[in-house]
């Protein structure tokens, strides 16, 4: 179990299962809708995908503070984007806020 859950963030308790559920939507957005070819995404995929092996106990290859610097660009990228449903915009800025506080407070 990874030693920084449960986290509070914003008033609401995240707990290891929030995080993995929560990185893996942020996942499944950016393969969905940005061209994973470029190297933003794909160096923001790799540290996603580094902190959720971290949340399973899985030690690879550490992500350097350019590359972290670079998923939280994502990530606002993530938060501008112009969906057009509603519930949808609102989820992906919780999932935003979530990922976000999770790397400044546990991997920076």
């Amino acid at each position: 179990m990874n030693k920084f859950f449960p986290i509070n963030i914003s008033g609401q308790i995240i707990t290891i299962e929030k995080a993995i559920a929560t990185f893996s939507d942020i996942i499944a957005f950016i393969n969905e809708h940005f061209n994973v070819a470029i190297k933003r995404y794909k160096v923001a995929l790799f540290v996603y995908k580094s902190i959720l092996n971290s949340f399973k106990g899985i030690q690879d290859r550490k992500p350097s503070k350019e590359d972290y610097k670079l998923a939280v660009d994502v990530l606002e990228e993530i938060l501008n984007y112009n969906e057009p449903d509603e519930q949808k915009k609102f989820q992906n800025k919780r999932n935003c806020e979530i990922c976000k506080e999770i790397i400044e407070k546990c991997y920076r």
